[in-house]
């Protein structure tokens, strides 16, 4: 059962009864507030070098760090928990965000063809504009809650909730 814990609890969260059987739901219906809190860190370095003879190269590592409260709201990953452990004291859901990606490094090649000498315009343009190239990208994974695929917090709806240990 549900005990509201706060004084501005106004039995919306209550799952005992649904609340929605007349407007039609014959399932419960859960709402969570629309709270959360983010903060974001990030730097970047990037080195270019134009080689010459239609040769470039670029490198760029870029370091971050994403911490919040709410990140899932919508469902967007089968990797974590789509709501808070208890909307009512939604800080203690504050870490690492699902969208934290501390490392990032890509490098890129490119190399524009001669120019051909030709008379045709035609011929010029289409030889003329091409341009060859290959990046590369690597990051670090995104963090990963074990998941209790049973209703671990009680709240009667079938989103992943997080593995609870007594």
């Amino acid at each position: 059962t549900y005990t509201a814990n706060t004084p501005t609890d106004t039995g919306i969260n209550n799952f005992d009864s649904n609340l929605y059987a007349p407007y039609g739901f014959t399932a419960n219906v859960t709402s969570d507030p629309p709270f959360g809190s983010s903060i974001y860190h990030a730097g970047s370095v990037e080195f270019k070098h134009r080689a010459g003879r239609g040769l470039t190269f670029d490198a760029n590592y870029t370091y971050s760090h994403t911490i919040d409260t709410a990140t899932t709201e919508f469902h967007t990953s089968e990797l974590n928990p789509r709501r808070a452990q208890d909307t009512n004291r939604i800080g203690e859901d504050r870490g690492n965000s699902d969208l934290d990606v501390p490392h990032k490094v890509a490098i890129s090649l490119a190399y524009n063809t001669p120019k051909a000498t030709v008379e045709n315009h035609f011929m010029r343009a289409l030889v003329n504009t091409y341009l060859v190239g290959s990046s590369f990208i690597a990051q670090s994974g995104q963090p990963v809650a074990l998941q209790s695929g049973i209703d671990a917090n009680g709240n009667g709806d079938s989103a992943g909730d997080r593995v609870v240990l007594n």
